[in-house]
């Protein structure tokens, strides 16, 4: 392959190929058996690998590499797929890089699956379960957990009314019920204790029921000026986003949701339309940190949208926590509660 300069991200299907190939010479008797559909996942796995590297080594950010090997191993772990198969595999994309790509980008490239691998071995096996029983709220979402795997939407109601007639307020309920009860489903299918059908019930049962308070949130009024909040890109995990917009209501915000997928350049647009002071950007997937990113430089590029404050959010920022300085953003929050606080910061600086 030609090391003439283009998108590393265009040799991604060859380089993907090239690792699999390798792999099959070296362990053929693995790959015995294997279906249609096992060699389809094969490649979309090592598609991801390659994904993930890539955007690591252009956001300068190693450990969106690192952190996202320490979850596969645990999910291929869970498939049956030992950590030491997961090891070879990543070894073989170092050499591909090694060879196919050009410089600068394979050294940092290189340096990333180096830093990857020598942390490989010291790499968790399993996460702890997210759900404190400790308290009237650990208890709750315990109960909560319980009802929403059983697919008992009603029970799950329930617990919610029940919580509030127990003195937990709406912002003690959106964290300590249903944030860290959407952590565990995740942790949950991650182990493969849970389906993914039963992880999106189990969201969408808990995005109608905080529908249901929504009312409640409203009814506050508004004080302050007008954010938009909204999941970049082909983001389809809102519910964190849908959390911090009803936490800036409930400060006085006048906040303007646009939810999960939606176009920067409408995004943008609407900013111009509300006259908007600060924009809230969610990314739950790392692969969309890179959106991110080309989302901040535009606005940043827009006379009209200069002076606009950027905050960034969501799981890839959660685990690298200076990567919202590498996209340009003007701070950074971990959850609601911190999103309101970074928000009335940065205005109180205007």
């Amino acid at each position: 392959m030609s090391k003439e300069s283009q998108n590393p991200y265009a040799l991604i299907d060859v380089l993907t190929l090239k690792v699999i190939d390798e792999h099959h010479k070296m362990r053929p008797s693995y790959y015995v058996g294997y279906s249609a559909a096992d060699n389809e996942h094969c490649i979309r796995d090592n598609h991801y690998h390659f994904t993930f590297l890539f955007d690591a080594a252009s956001l300068d950010a190693p450990e969106l590499f690192i952190n996202y090997v320490a979850w596969a191993r645990i999910l291929f772990k869970h498939l049956n797929i030992q950590p030491e198969i997961f090891l070879e595999k990543i070894k073989l994309i170092q050499n591909v890089c090694r060879m196919e790509l050009q410089e600068p980008f394979a050294g940092q490239v290189d340096r990333i699956i180096q830093q990857t691998i020598d942390q490989f071995s010291d790499m968790p096996d399993a996460v702890p379960s997210f759900i404190n029983e400790d308290g009237i709220a650990g208890i709750m979402a315990t109960e909560y957990l319980r009802a929403i795997l059983r697919s008992d939407r009603y029970e799950a109601q329930k617990i919610i009314h029940n919580a509030r007639a127990n003195g937990l307020d709406v912002k003690d309920i959106y964290i300590s019920i249903f944030q860290q009860v959407q952590y565990e489903v995740g942790r949950q299918w991650q182990h493969r204790q849970i389906s993914v059908a039963q992880e999106h019930y189990a969201t969408a049962v808990s995005q109608q029921l905080m529908a249901q308070i929504y009312p409640s949130i409203l009814a506050l009024g508004v004080t302050k000026g007008s954010i938009i909040v909204a999941c970049i890109g082909n983001e389809l995990h809102e519910m964190g986003a849908r959390m911090v917009s009803d936490f800036l209501e409930m400060d006085g915000w006048d906040v303007s949701y646009l939810g999960s997928n939606t176009p920067s350049a409408s995004i943008m647009a609407y900013m111009k339309q509300r006259k908007a002071k600060m924009l809230m950007i969610s990314a739950t997937m790392c692969q969309n940190v890179k959106n991110v990113r080309d989302l901040v430089n535009a606005v940043r590029s827009d006379a009209q949208l200069k002076e606009v404050k950027i905050i960034v959010g969501g799981y890839p920022f959660n685990q690298t926590p200076s990567l919202w300085r590498s996209v340009g953003a003007d701070g950074y929050a971990k959850d609601a509660r911190e999103a309101v606080n970074v928000a009335n910061g940065l205005s109180s600086k205007e």
